[in-house]
């Protein structure tokens, strides 16, 4: 038995050395703005050579993560909200999240329902660690910023069958149906002679958009919250808190027609082409973030019936893309601007 155990772990010694070795092209590559505002569960450890589970969560095991659109991560570790920096190497297709004395981490699975990260012992062993997204009821565990959009937003489902409306079909020829009455088809000619004379009113498509954050928390009179909504029946819901003048709510509302002309306008500067996020790749913009005061990312959320996008760009002070350090659409200015005179004035 001492033979066979010696063999096995020289064996899975070799593999997970190997394992470590893999350049990262052997590794699926990921997208930075598929790991933005995820959150995960963590579920088990598996040793690479071997595929053995090494340790799983029980129930009383808590162990979770946010990356958020910032660059910041927040990991809920039983009952603790622990605050870090996040980033992505796409070229090595390595994460850097600090956790344990361990940086960067190999993504080697990643999908809407796992992420698989790995980490290599300086002996060459390899060790995973597999996460499921985080359910709805856990979301509340993080902390949440003022400036941030919320996390779901219900829409009608495309693929989801249509509710009968009315009680009675105009057909007697369904399987499993007993046929119709005389008294039921009279009722039935009734209620469509109705409907004729008073059809009713094409259901709207929806429509709404968010704007959220931009400038920079500072100054004597700082900034905690500034968010605008305009919802798809119209109504402009402005919330505005900062230190010394407090919280404050404005509502107003304006025409269907204008709303459908906002988002026409939007569109046509083709913002559902642009990408989720302009990173902050130059040495300039990276200093920038580093110094205060701190910049607070501006997010940018359209929905057009089933379909939601959202822009975020970790600077914005107003001043517009010649004076921003990352290189973003021209458009962008065009359309803050637009939402905010068609909202506020």
């Amino acid at each position: 038995m001492g033979v066979k155990w010696a063999l096995l772990l020289i064996f899975a010694l070799f593999s997970s050395f190997a394992l470590a070795q893999l350049p990262a092209s052997q590794y699926a590559a990921v997208q930075e703005s598929r790991l933005m505002q995820t959150q995960w569960r963590y579920t088990y450890t598996t040793h690479a050579g071997s595929n053995t589970i090494i340790h799983k969560a029980d129930a009383d095991y808590r162990h979770y993560i946010f990356l958020k659109f910032d660059g910041s991560v927040q990991t809920y570790l039983h009952g603790r909200i622990l605050h870090g920096k996040w980033a992505l190497n796409e070229a090595k297709n390595q994460l850097f999240y600090e956790f344990r004395r361990l940086k960067w981490w190999h993504i080697v699975e990643h999908g809407d329902k796992l992420l698989v990260l790995e980490y290599v012992l300086a002996n060459g062993v390899a060790y995973r660690y597999h996460f499921v997204p985080l359910p709805e009821s856990e979301w509340r565990v993080f902390e949440r910023s003022p400036f941030d959009l919320p996390d779901v937003i219900v829409v009608r489902d495309p693929k989801a069958e249509p509710k009968e409306r009315y009680r009675y079909r105009n057909t007697t020829d369904a399987p499993g149906k007993r046929p119709l009455s005389m008294a039921q088809i009279r009722r039935e000619a009734r209620r469509q002679a109705r409907l004729a004379k008073n059809p009713p009113p094409p259901q709207e498509e929806f429509l709404q958009i968010e704007l959220v954050g931009g400038g920079f928390i500072a100054g004597l009179d700082r900034v905690y919250k500034n968010n605008l909504v305009i919802k798809t029946n119209g109504q402009v819901v402005k919330e505005y808190h900062t230190e010394l003048q407090g919280y404050t709510i404005s509502r107003r509302t304006i025409a269907r027609k204008t709303l459908e002309d906002l988002v026409a306008y939007i569109d046509s500067k083709k913002f559902f082409e642009m990408p989720p996020t302009f990173g902050c790749v130059s040495g300039e913009c990276q200093e920038r973030m580093q110094r205060p005061p701190r910049p607070i990312a501006l997010r940018i959320a359209v929905t057009r019936g089933h379909t939601r996008k959202l822009v975020s760009l970790p600077i914005w002070d107003g001043r517009g893309v010649e004076n921003s350090p990352i290189p973003y659409p021209p458009a962008l200015d065009s359309i803050v601007r637009a939402i905010e005179n068609v909202a506020l004035y």
